[in-house]
């Protein structure tokens, strides 16, 4: 399949939105989605963020809305160090939640 390739600008681009044409839910009328409105509203951290629209993009892409210069394996490889970037950040929040005593322990903590 050929790959329209979107010229980039910095700015807002069309391989950042699809269309629903059948929604999940059967009261709901097809929309447009757009990705940065996503992950705003699922509140994702930035690596969230970045994995997500390295999917998107590879997504778009093989429906023919590509973006310039992307190809699988840069959308692939970005997914995995944004992936990789995310285990880090959670093993070392659940090491930090492990090392703190658990609340109602009934030891009175330091004061500053």
């Amino acid at each position: 399949m050929q790959v329209a390739v979107t010229k980039l600008t910095g700015g807002r681009v069309s391989y950042y939105l699809v269309h629903v044409a059948h929604p999940q839910r059967e009261d709901q009328a097809p929309y447009q989605a757009e990705c940065e409105d996503i992950i705003q509203a699922l509140g994702m951290t930035f690596d969230e963020g970045c994995l997500f629209k390295a999917l998107w993009r590879s997504a778009a892409a093989r429906q023919g809305n590509g973006k310039a210069g992307s190809s699988d394996i840069y959308d692939a490889e970005k997914m995995v160090h944004y992936a990789g970037r995310i285990l880090r950040h959670r093993k070392l929040n659940e090491a930090n939640d492990a090392s703190q005593p658990a609340s109602g322990s009934g030891k009175a903590l330091p004061r500053s």
